[in-house]
């Protein structure tokens, strides 16, 4: 028994050479994606994708490094190399202990937005099953709106995110971001440092707050508004992300300079700090004051 066991462990780095060879062959098998390296880890059910690009799904997609580890998945399926990236279709279901990439770049030539990552961190990952069906001009601008309204995250952590936003071609930029316990829309607690937007044609700032901490937010109707079938860049979701419920909010050490250019959107979107979720109007003085006076603790949601 002894020998046995000592064979079988001396042959699982050939058999996950061998499942790491089909599961790069499913992937490039569509001839929309091609990988430069898979690595496997059967006991931990870790699978590894090194240099990947795609074009699906009106994407095109590149990853200096995708790693899941804890998968829920047979291994009897990871022998075969049927794995959650191999034929992972859009509405598929797929859980994982954890999920990290690294040099993470995303174009939408359809809606004329783009994505960029230093890399992202993601603790629970739990997507179920969703309605994929979709023959609109935006199908992955839909489909992960949709994708997002079906996942759960105990914790997700980013870092350098630049994002060129569908039709306007404005961008927004995040130093680093931590999201705790996700849920279909809804984050018990966010905190975000360093935010710049930028006009598409523009070089300062529009403004830059240094942190926006919040809790208790509801992005429901938002996700819910951006995966319906007549979404298009620049519709109204019903309610914007930027004027979802918000229990507790707060922002710190705001750019004085650009005061001028948005105090109009700050009196617009302001939100007093209560312990309900119910906005309340206030001035814009009131509403500037509490935000970056003296580089003070701002009581406002961000604009």
């Amino acid at each position: 028994m002894v020998v046995l066991a000592g064979a079988a462990v001396a042959a699982v780095p050939v058999l996950e050479d061998h499942v790491a060879g089909r599961i790069k062959t499913e992937i490039e098998r569509g001839g929309t994606a091609k990988v430069g390296k898979v690595e496997v880890g059967l006991f931990e059910r870790r699978i590894t994708l090194v240099d990947l690009k795609s074009a699906s799904s009106g994407a095109e997609l590149a990853l200096g490094r995708w790693q899941a580890s804890g998968l829920a998945w047979p291994l009897s399926e990871l022998l075969s190399g049927r794995t959650p990236l191999a034929g992972f279709r859009w509405g598929d279901p797929l859980q994982a202990d954890r999920i990290e990439l690294k040099d993470v770049h995303i174009v939408d030539r359809a809606a004329n937005s783009s994505w960029a990552m230093e890399s992202l961190v993601i603790d629970g990952f739990d997507l179920a099953r969703f309605d994929a069906k979709y023959d609109g001009p935006y199908p992955f601008q839909v489909r992960t709106a949709r994708a997002l309204g079906a996942l759960a995250m105990r914790r997700l952590e980013e870092r350098n995110l630049l994002i060129a936003m569908p039709g306007t071609g404005d961008t927004f930029g995040v130093a680093s971001a931590v999201i705790d316990r996700y849920q279909g829309g809804r984050i018990a607690a966010m905190t975000i440092n360093s935010l710049e937007a930028t006009a598409k044609d523009g070089h300062a700032p529009l403004f830059k707050i240094d942190e926006i901490k919040a809790a208790s937010i509801d992005w429901t109707r938002s996700i819910a508004g951006l995966g319906s079938e007549k979404w298009y860049p620049g519709m109204s979701s019903g309610e914007s992300i930027s004027t979802a419920p918000v229990r507790r909010a707060s922002a710190a050490t705001c750019s004085r300079a650009t005061a001028s250019r948005w105090a109009a959107s700050v009196s617009r979107r302001c939100m007093t700090t209560t312990s309900s979720a119910i906005r309340e109007p206030a001035s814009k003085a009131s509403c500037w004051r509490r935000r970056c006076a003296a580089s003070k603790a701002c009581r406002c949601a961000s604009p």
